[in-house]
C-alpha cells in the first residue's frame, strides 16, 4: 500500500492526469505484483529469483521513474521562442 501511494505521487502533482507510459508503468507494475502473489500462493520454485529480480532491478528503477517524474512536475513549464 506504501509503495502504491508512493508511485501515485508524480499523478497528484501533474494535476491527476498520467502519460500512456506512466499508465503502463502502473499496469505493469500490477502484473508483476499479481504474478507474485500467485507464485507465492502455488510455493512456486521461480519464487526466490522473482523476488531478487523485482528487489534488484525493477524497484529501483521504479523509484528513479518516479523521481524523474516528479521533479519534472515541480520545474515551471517551458515558454517558447520568443523573438
Amino acid at each position: 500500500m506504501l509503495a502504491v501511494a508512493a508511485a501515485c505521487l508524480p499523478v497528484f502533482f501533474t494535476g491527476y492526469s498520467i502519460a500512456r507510459w506512466e499508465g503502463w508503468l502502473f499496469l505493469g507494475g500490477y502484473a508483476a505484483y499479481t504474478a507474485y502473489l500467485i507464485m507465492d500462493a502455488t510455493g512456486h520454485d521461480a519464487l526466490p529469483a522473482f523476488s531478487h529480480v523485482m528487489l534488484m532491478f525493477v524497484l529501483p528503477l521504479l523509484a528513479v521513474t518516479i523521481l524523474v517524474v516528479a521533479l519534472n512536475s515541480l520545474r515551471p513549464p517551458r515558454r517558447g521562442n520568443q523573438r
